[in-house]
């Protein structure tokens, strides 16, 4: 057996096996044989055929499965040779050739990343604060959750509810399509649609104008409401009853307090490592610009876009009347593939082993929004495999904080309202 390697491109590689007729025609002898005592043909009794009459039948078919034999043997111990280790199933075409058998084989390999010269590269570690207007707002925001609406009668403003029956464009008419559609004036701060109801009353019909952002010149459409009725609302006072609906059951202000705050402290501390990670993880993938395999990243493609058909059929949107290409979402592919090679390097090359109090603090940590935290971490400690995403996430974040130690870290302080905003973007 003789193997040789062309490098075809980074990654790729086209891999030469090739055996001489003398190599072959043992193995092909020998299969004539097994086939002697096997092979059926009329006028001959079994195992008595002669073996000019069977290398003229079965020639092709033997010579055949002893190459795809040869193929099946030949290819692990021919990477072993030349010290390849690829990624994937191989592409194998048999080589014509007068004597003897050839096949190649296309494979990619895995990326190599190196870690020298990590320190040129500068990545954001965030910071921010719960402020007391931070905590005044989440209450007030909690007091909204819990209003009470109750119907007026004077003309609408803003912050009123406005209840109406929706009657189709004016040239259709007076008859009704919806009823008792609902909106809060200037609950959407980037719309002035529900804007046009200020001064509306009761019984009212006006005409309403919006942008249609579906259409490609932006028209306008024009439809009729009808008033059925103005809403203004109550904010109700902190007290008792009010932090019962929020899970203090001994209605303790106190202890009502202070569990908004610590929420909006462990919520804020996540969001702010997970912005951090996010610019280590940006700035580390753009410094590096691995390549990475086709064949991975055409997978990861196929699993976001399967992802996509699942969310979309949960919302009764038939597979195909989505429409998108391929490349739509090949850059988001190339980074999550490229981050995974480059993160399983960082553990194998920093040697990092999982920390285990680390997984329970993370454990505990999500527990926090569960009503019985305890039997949260009990189930996930009963089966191995139920705790495996939560080792996945504690070991990609060790991995990150060892990049962290190896690159320049710059501090940026910015408001609690201003990072949550980015992170529900």
């Amino acid at each position: 057996m003789h193997v040789s390697v062309e490098k075809t491109s980074e990654l790729s590689r086209k891999m030469t096996v090739s055996f001489t007729e003398a190599e072959i025609q043992p193995k092909i002898e020998s299969q004539f044989k097994t086939l002697a005592h096997q092979a059926k043909i009329d006028g001959f009794r079994p195992g008595k055929v002669p073996q000019h009459i069977l290398k003229k039948r079965y020639h092709s078919q033997v010579r055949k499965e002893v190459t795809t034999e040869l193929v099946q043997e030949s290819y692990p111990k021919a990477l072993e040779e030349q010290n390849l280790d690829p990624i994937g199933q191989p592409q194998i075409h048999p080589v014509e050739q007068a004597e003897g058998f050839a096949y190649t084989a296309e494979f990619e390999l895995a990326p190599v990343v190196s870690f020298d010269n990590l320190a040129q590269i500068q990545a954001t570690r965030f910071q921010a604060q719960v402020e007391e207007a931070d905590f005044e707002k989440m209450l007030l925001g909690l007091r909204q959750q819990k209003c009470v609406w109750s119907e007026i009668d004077r003309p609408a403003a803003n912050g009123d509810r406005v209840i109406f029956n929706f009657g189709g464009t004016p040239e259709d008419g007076d008859k009704t399509q919806l009823e008792n559609q609902s909106v809060i004036i200037g609950q959407r701060a980037d719309s002035d649609f529900d804007k046009q109801l200020i001064g509306a009353e009761i019984g009212q019909v006006k005409t309403l104008t919006f942008a249609d952002d579906s259409s490609p010149s932006k028209e306008e459409v024009n439809f009729k409401i009808t008033v059925v009725a103005i809403q203004e609302s109550a904010l109700p006072e902190i007290d008792a009853e009010f932090v019962r609906q929020y899970g203090v059951e001994d209605g303790n202000l106190e202890t009502f307090y202070s569990n908004v705050r610590n929420n909006m402290e462990r919520e804020l501390q996540r969001v702010l490592q997970a912005e951090t990670k996010k610019s280590v993880l940006h700035e580390v993938y753009a410094y590096l610009n691995i390549p990475v395999p086709t064949v991975l990243v055409n997978q990861e493609i196929n699993r976001m876009i399967q992802s996509v058909i699942e969310e979309a059929q949960q919302r009764n949107v038939k597979p195909q009347e989505l429409d998108f290409p391929k490349q739509f979402f090949e850059s988001q592919a190339h980074y999550r593939v490229a981050l995974g090679f480059i993160l399983s390097q960082v553990l194998e090359h920093a040697q990092i082993q999982l920390d285990e109090q680390r997984v329970k603090m993370t454990l505990e940590d999500m527990a926090e929004n569960y009503e019985d935290p305890e039997e949260f971490v009990r189930w996930h400690y009963e089966d191995r495999k139920r705790l495996e995403p939560i080792v996945e996430l504690v070991m990609e974040n060790q991995a990150v904080d060892w990049l962290m130690s190896q690159i320049q870290m710059k501090d940026e302080t910015e408001s609690f309202a201003k990072i949550m905003d980015r992170q529900q973007r």
